[in-house]
């Protein structure tokens, strides 16, 4: 295949970002519980769709003659077949005569008499072959072949509430449960049985959805979405609903596109273009996404796509993405006289057959051997309905997003040549940066720089962006080194950190694109820039604002999540003693010992914070409670009281200091922990309260507040103990 011109003349929108979340728990609405059963999943049928000349837009005349050949074919003789229809099916695909003659010279795409184009994946190893790189070939996965290895990235009962992007007008379904088609293009021209509802996705025939296909289910959604990560598009699981889908007129912006994931059983289960058989993967019609001319979007929904082609979730992703680009207007890429490219190294094309690659990323037809001119997926995409996001951080300092000292801070690398430019804040110390995308099925290779200097100065210090390759194979089939990471001792200055696509690879890195994760800490003195605020309970007007950022710059704290990518620190909270112990462990950078039987009688060794409350004990900074029976309990869900935090933090630092006596009036010297409060005094690291009677009490029985206690580490931190 050469070339083929299908982006549309009207002007359309372009590409940009989504913030997923690592595509993880915080990237789904949560809901009452998914499906147990394919029958319960599934939607009740419904109503009969109007016949197909009702849904012709009202531009369309009524008595228009429809175009095609009579029958449908597929390839070359799709030409001769249409005769003097040619020239309307060309206009009516927007595309010349020439160029339709030309993507027909691809025998997987065919014309039925709407005259609409659709391309039928048979994928057989002559199409997935690379000539010249027979070392370096993928062909189509066989069924069977691969061990489903995977793990749930939510509850089960949730696998079918799970949405990437919830709130965007345009949605791509994954419809595992089966669905009723009744007066599509699939029925009138296809081969399915009108009414018919094809079966619902199955690895071992069976009428319930086992806890394997829930999580291969919720593996292939996480690898969808992150192909689709660049787009305002919600990748979900939960049936939107019609109207989320159909596309009605042009004023009608909510909508979208229904992948039909099937495993069917027998050949009324599928197009009749694509027989049931192990090489083929799917079909879908060509620049559908937006449609409501004509026949009228519904007319021409779904993308189906074969489960029984594949057992591996890696691939069946990748035939997802594939389908629904063609519905996006998206044509295959080729390579050489081949119409589908498997790729080279690591890298292959989402709309070749990229199956033995770890990074299958869209392209723009730059590399050697594209026989296809299409022009650039993502401005293609864009054009016919999946539109673009706003960039989430700026490109130089001026425009940089504040970020301050954080563990957890996502991004996302949006469009080609977008540059994310995070303000850290200042550090007097080491500086250790690093940049990491998506552990699974990830399409960003990073770039990341550290910069310091102005604006108008900018100073790059230090650039990584290391060679990237892939390990294992099948559903264990992953990217290395397309993480980066630097570490720096640098001066009092302030930092910025710079992440990109890296502009290696043979599309130039085109497709380096997806979200990533901001790790930035100081080991030293650090200050995050003005008005940054880690947590949405803790404004920069908060009193203890600078202390509990840096807790959270030095990972001290990693907060609760809010379920919507933020998180709260809850300051009035109490400190619990198993926080505690977290708290004062990760401070002190602690060698965490391992935990093989339980350290306390309340502390399993199962405990989340189990090896944190034994390397406490073991530092003698804690002893716990004597049960009377030689046996000691930590009461790890009971508060830390302002006394015990003396007493903490004076064993933290091996103080020596024997003092009783530092003017609160609640802290006779006969008080157990009086030397610890008075050594916690004379450090600086509490004041104590003001009473209105002039006096200062410590209040040594009460129970340390979270904003409290990230105070007292900061000001030990600052005493240099």
């Amino acid at each position: 295949m050469t070339t083929l011109r299908h982006a549309r003349a009207v002007g359309r929108l372009a590409v940009a970002a989504v913030v997923v979340a690592g595509l993880s728990a915080s990237g789904f609405t949560p809901g009452s519980g998914g499906a147990t059963t394919r029958a319960a999943s599934a939607a009740a049928a419904p109503d009969p769709d109007p016949a197909p000349s009702a849904l012709y837009s009202e531009t369309t005349p009524e008595d228009a003659d429809p175009v095609g050949p009579d029958e449908t074919v597929l390839g070359p003789a799709a030409v001769e077949a249409m005769g003097d229809d040619l020239d309307a099916v060309a206009a009516l695909n927007d595309l010349s005569v020439d160029e339709l003659t030309t993507v027909l010279q691809d025998p997987t795409y065919g014309v039925g008499p709407d005259g609409r184009l659709f391309v039928a994946e048979f994928l057989d190893a002559d199409q997935a072959r690379d000539p010249g790189h027979a070392h370096d070939s993928a062909e189509a996965p066989a069924a069977g072949t691969d061990p489903v290895a995977l793990a749930a990235v939510v509850p089960l009962d949730q696998t079918f509430r799970l949405n990437s992007l919830p709130g965007s007008t345009r949605t791509i379904y994954l419809d595992f449960t089966g669905h009723t088609l009744t007066n599509t293009v699939w029925n009138q021209m296809q081969g399915i049985p009108n009414g018919r509802t094809v079966p619902p996705f199955s690895l071992d025939g069976s009428a319930a959805f086992s806890n394997t296909e829930l999580e291969f289910i919720q593996n292939v959604w996480v690898a969808v979405s992150e192909d689709y990560a660049p787009f305002d598009v919600n990748v979900t699981t939960q049936d939107p609903g019609q109207a989320a889908i159909t596309r009605s007129s042009s004023s009608d912006q909510v909508y979208g596109a229904r992948a039909i994931i099937t495993t069917p059983v027998v050949q009324a289960d599928f197009p009749a273009d694509c027989p049931i058989t192990s090489s083929c993967a799917g079909l879908a019609y060509v620049d559908v996404f937006d449609l409501f001319q004509g026949p009228g979007h519904r007319y021409y929904e779904g993308a189906f796509i074969n489960a029984a082609s594949t057992s591996n979730p890696l691939a069946l992703t990748t035939i997802i993405s594939h389908e629904v680009g063609h519905n996006g207007g998206l044509n295959h890429a080729g390579f050489g006289g081949q119409a589908y490219y498997s790729g080279t190294g690591n890298w292959g094309p989402i709309m070749g057959t990229p199956y033995a690659r770890a990074l299958s990323q869209w392209t723009t037809h730059a590399y050697s051997g594209a026989n296809n001119g299409d022009g650039p997926d993502l401005t293609i995409l864009a054009s016919n309905g999946i539109r673009a996001r706003a960039d989430d951080a700026g490109a130089t300092i001026g425009t940089a997003a504040a970020s301050g000292w954080t563990t957890s801070r996502r991004g996302l690398v949006s469009a080609p040549g977008d540059q994310d430019m995070w303000n850290l804040g200042r550090c007097d110390g080491t500086v250790t940066v690093t940049a990491t995308p998506s552990t699974y099925s990830t399409n960003l290779d990073v770039s990341l720089s550290l910069v310091t200097g102005t604006n108008s100065a900018p100073v790059v210090l230090v650039t990584s962006d290391p060679p990237s390759g892939q390990s294992g194979s099948g559903s264990q089939l992953r990217a290395t080194g397309v993480a980066s990471s630097i570490t720096r001792t640098a001066g009092d200055t302030p930092y910025y950190a710079l992440v990109r696509g890296s502009t290696s690879g043979p599309d130039g890195g085109y497709g380096n694109l997806g979200p990533y994760t901001l790790s930035a800490t100081c080991d030293g003195v650090s200050a995050p820039p003005p008005g940054t605020a880690s947590f949405t309970d803790v404004p920069s007007s908060a009193f203890f604002f600078t202390q509990i950022e840096w807790l959270a710059g030095q990972g001290i704290s990693k907060g609760y999540a809010n379920g919507d990518g933020t998180k709260r620190f809850e300051p009035s909270a109490a400190v619990l003693r198993e926080q505690m112990a977290a708290f004062i462990a990760r401070y002190a950078d602690a060698d965490l010992p391992v935990v093989s039987t339980a350290p306390f009688t309340d502390v399993p060794a199962s405990h989340v914070f189990a090896s944190h409350i034994k390397w406490l004990a073991n530092e003698r900074i804690s002893t716990g409670y004597d049960n009377g029976n030689g046996t000691f309990s930590f009461r790890p869900s009971a508060p830390v009281l302002r006394e015990q935090m003396a007493a903490f933090l004076y064993r933290l630092a091996g103080a020596t200091s024997t003092s009783t006596s530092c003017g609160f009036v609640d802290v006779p010297p006969s008080l157990t922990f009086a030397k610890q409060i008075c050594w916690l005094a004379s450090e600086g690291i509490s004041t104590g309260y003001e009473e209105p009677n002039g006096t200062r009490t410590f209040r040594p029985g009460q129970p340390v507040l979270r904003e409290q206690m990230a105070a007292f580490l900061f000001r030990y931190d600052d005493a240099g103990l």
